[in-house]
């Protein structure tokens, strides 16, 4: 089990601008299996702009700190996600780009039924993240404390 650590910001990045910033690109839909304020269990399909596919599940547990969880993935079948995708479950589905500035990759995430952009960053460690001050021109304002941006709590049925 690992240690995510990451930040959100909303961003004014379009679509386009994204495309010609990244170095890379990919299709994700995550389906939430049980979603509680401590814990999530989800399953997702990663589909790159080469069309490789990876699927995982994944779960997700609360720390004491609100910029890092507990994450446990495990490889799992394309055919067991394509098994549960059957609209039973809450979803979020999204494009992702990866945008390197000055060294640091942001994960910007622009989802099918929002018209808001978040753009994420990693790190490896929280107090990294605390002292991270290097924003892209391109970042609005900070939503790493706000539940509402969260994807489990953005995932519908």
């Amino acid at each position: 089990m690992g240690l995510e650590i990451e930040r959100k910001f909303l961003c004014n990045l379009t679509k386009e601008e994204a495309i010609e910033l990244s170095f890379a690109s990919r299709h994700v839909k995550s389906i939430y299996l049980e979603n509680t304020p401590l814990t999530s269990f989800r399953v997702v399909k990663d589909t790159s702009e080469q069309n490789i596919k990876s699927c995982k599940f994944t779960r997700k547990e609360s720390t004491n700190s609100t910029l890092s969880r507990l994450e446990f993935e495990e490889e799992i079948p394309e055919i067991i996600f394509n098994a549960i995708d059957n609209g039973t479950y809450p979803s979020v589905s999204k494009y992702r780009y990866l945008i390197n500035v000055n060294g640091s990759i942001w994960e910007v995430d622009f989802f099918e039924d929002y018209d808001f952009v978040i753009a994420e960053l990693e790190f490896n460690s929280v107090k990294e993240a605390e002292k991270f001050t290097n924003l892209p021109v391109w970042i609005d304002k900070e939503v790493t404390y706000d539940p509402f941006y969260l994807n489990c709590n953005l995932a519908r049925k």
